[in-house]
């Protein structure tokens, strides 16, 4: 989650030298303050986190491999603003990889959520895949990503976000980059009605300089 994203949080973490293209680690974040009850934010409180992780990297003639896997598990004892506290563990999964091979690039990744909490638990998955394609000049780009997360125990099914996306960037040189993106997006809340549903398109195009 968030709390183990964060690059100002003290931790302890170690990863191996890789041998043969695979490496091993794990960490710690103690005491950090957190906030799970998602997606309303309501109960913070102090958590204990910690996390193991392997990775490999290699290249097989002119083909590139980078996988990566992570287990989170964070120990909470959450406020519930009446003074108590009460548990609320959250671990997760989280998966990537790419591969890459005569300048086309073929990657994904994936999260899978869980929040032991009765009274406001926070379950699903994030996924997206992707192609890309880089020739001289030209880079072109096609996503797709979906999330889906149970949004209230009362309710039946859960809350699915999914877009699809295609981007073109052309390197003018010197530092400029034109870049050019189209983007579709479908939100699904878990009633199901016509009130609960969203859809549009989003088109974006635009200079970008580096120097």
């Amino acid at each position: 989650g968030q709390a183990t994203s964060r690059t100002d949080a003290t931790r302890i973490d170690y990863t191996s030298p890789s041998f043969g293209g695979f490496s091993v680690g794990a960490g710690m974040l103690p005491e950090i303050a957190t906030n799970l009850t998602q997606p309303t934010g309501s109960n913070g409180g102090q958590a204990l986190a910690y996390y193991y992780k392997a990775a490999y990297t290699g290249k097989f003639g002119g083909v590139g491999l980078n996988l990566a896997a992570q287990y989170v598990n964070i120990d909470v004892n959450a406020a519930t603003g009446t003074g108590t506290q009460t548990k609320q563990d959250w671990y997760e999964y989280r998966g990537q990889g790419s591969i890459t091979f005569a300048g086309f690039t073929l990657g994904g990744a994936i999260r899978d959520y869980h929040q032991e909490s009765s009274a406001d638990p926070f379950v699903g998955d994030v996924y997206n895949i992707g192609i890309g394609y880089e020739t001289g000049p030209y880079n072109f780009a096609l996503t797709r990503y979906r999330s889906a997360f149970q949004g209230s125990t009362a309710t039946a099914g859960d809350d699915v976000v999914t877009n699809h996306s295609i981007s073109v960037a052309y390197n003018m040189g010197g530092g400029i980059t034109a870049n050019a993106a189209y983007t579709d997006f479908d939100i699904e809340e878990e009633a199901k009605t016509a009130a609960a549903k969203n859809d549009g398109h989003i088109m974006v195009v635009g200079i970008s300089a580096a120097f």
